[in-house]
């Protein structure tokens, strides 16, 4: 246990298990409005505002599933004067996109905190091991300041550049790519199936060809075939497609292939906002069956 006194406002799918795999390391305090000491994660004291986050913590970890949580999560740690908050450094583990990272920056940077644009990947597996990928960005200090922290979280941390956003496009590329493929697998195997394959046969040979990806041999593998889902909400990953749309118009990038994964996104989320969000292939395989 080291002097370093770490927050994580939001203890939901992600943030939980990052909290506790911090909580390993650090003291560890957490809040979320919708977590009591009965369902705080293991290892984590349950504050009761966000206030006694800024009086305490060193570090705060942000793992937030809105733009409009985030801003307001910031604002509140702001607020603290600086002779009573403790709070240095702000690290953004959440994908909210280039505008809002930049944003949060600008508020923090007004109030004297410094803000780490550090986005993660990997799932919540990897966040229970302390093996996710992270992108960060921002300034020197800020990501040598945070980087204890970051070393507990990640097995791989990946500096993008000085100017807050950049860890979010990293994000967003590397999510659009991967809905693209899930959608894109799914696909193929619907087609697959038409002509009398089986998911399995063909996800095997996938594996060993060249259409393997990270969807054909984590995700179809150890969740979808086996119907091992988990609880990732659609609406977060369609979230995370509006964002690299949003950004892409906005650096005037057309990307027609991303906006078509996009529809066919925006159409899952519309129907099935909850389910897990690989669940996509048996949504698209019922509709091919003209079941929905």
């Amino acid at each position: 246990m080291t002097d370093i006194s770490v927050g994580v406002a939001g203890l939901g799918n992600i943030g939980g298990p990052i909290a506790s795999r911090l909580s390993e390391k650090f003291k560890l305090l957490g809040f979320d409005p919708a977590k009591d000491t009965k369902s705080a994660p293991e290892g984590v004291v349950l504050v009761s505002s966000l206030n006694e986050i800024a009086l305490q913590a060193d570090v705060v970890c942000l793992s937030l599933p809105t733009t409009e949580a985030v801003l307001s999560v910031i604002t509140a740690l702001s607020a603290v004067p600086v002779e009573r908050r403790r709070v240095k450094v702000i690290l953004e583990l959440s994908t909210v996109g280039v505008k809002t990272a930049e944003r949060s920056q600008q508020l923090a940077r007004q109030a004297g905190i410094r803000y780490v644009d550090s986005p993660v990947s990997g799932g919540v597996e990897r966040a229970r091991k302390g093996t996710l990928s992270v992108m960060c960005a921002g300034d020197a200090g800020a990501i040598v300041a945070a980087d204890p922290v970051l070393q507990q979280l990640a097995s791989s941390v990946f500096v993008m550049g000085d100017k807050a956003g950049l860890g979010q496009a990293m994000k967003l590329a590397n999510n659009i790519i991967s809905a693209s493929a899930l959608a894109v697998t799914s696909e193929a195997l619907i087609f697959g199936g038409k002509l009398g394959l089986t998911p399995e046969k063909m996800i095997e040979v996938i594996n060993v060809s060249t259409g393997r990806t990270e969807v054909s041999e984590v995700k179809f593998t150890q969740t979808i075939l086996p119907r091992n889902y988990r609880g990732a909400f659609a609406r977060v990953m369609g979230k995370d497609v509006s964002l690299f749309l949003e950004a892409a118009s906005e650096a005037q990038v057309e990307a027609p292939v991303a906006r078509r994964t996009g529809d066919i996104w925006a159409q899952f989320v519309a129907d099935e906002p909850v389910k897990d969000f690989q669940y996509i292939y048996e949504y698209l395989r019922d509709k091919a069956k003209g079941l929905r």
